[in-house]
């Protein structure tokens, strides 16, 4: 993803911003460079001037981020946001994804499985489950058991 977001930034340079995406595309961009400041600000101002209709699927990168530099409430509350406007639009086939990433913060977060944890790893499962995504069931309950069991290890080796 690094490499063809650096493509197209060398190819298009400040061109691509003249199309419609490309906020969202330096979203993608500040993920796979780990940082995070660029896309905290066009969340808030999507949000701000109702424009949010794309954020949901964009939001998670941003989250994954959060979590990597160990920002466990910022990805909560963005999650929660998140969830929130996609319930409110019926866009529900991100709902999978958004749930994930709010296992995954509350997990971090506390170092262990928790029973919100859990949770959110079993509804990020259902809404799978419900649009029919294999590829989104898998994820969820592959990181779930994965999280658990990692959790599990970590704490048997002290």
């Amino acid at each position: 993803m690094s490499q063809c977001t650096n493509e197209v930034i060398n190819t298009y340079g400040d061109s691509i911003k003249s199309n419609w995406i490309y906020r969202n595309f330096y979203m993608m961009h500040d993920w796979t460079r780990n940082e995070y400041k660029q896309s905290e600000i066009t969340v808030a101002e999507d949000v701000a001037s109702g424009q949010d209709s794309f954020l949901s699927w964009y939001v998670p990168a941003l989250a994954d981020t959060y979590i990597n530099h160990g920002f466990y409430d910022k990805a909560v509350t963005l999650m929660e946001d998140s969830e929130k406007r996609s319930v409110q639009s019926g866009e529900n086939c991100i709902l999978p994804i958004t749930y994930r990433y709010l296992a995954k913060a509350h997990f971090k977060k506390s170092e262990k499985s928790t029973t919100l944890s859990e949770r959110y790893f079993s509804i990020a499962i259902e809404k799978a489950k419900d649009s029919d995504s294999k590829w989104l069931e898998f994820l969820a309950s592959l990181e779930s058991v994965s999280y658990t069991h990692l959790r599990a290890h970590e704490t048997s080796l002290h």
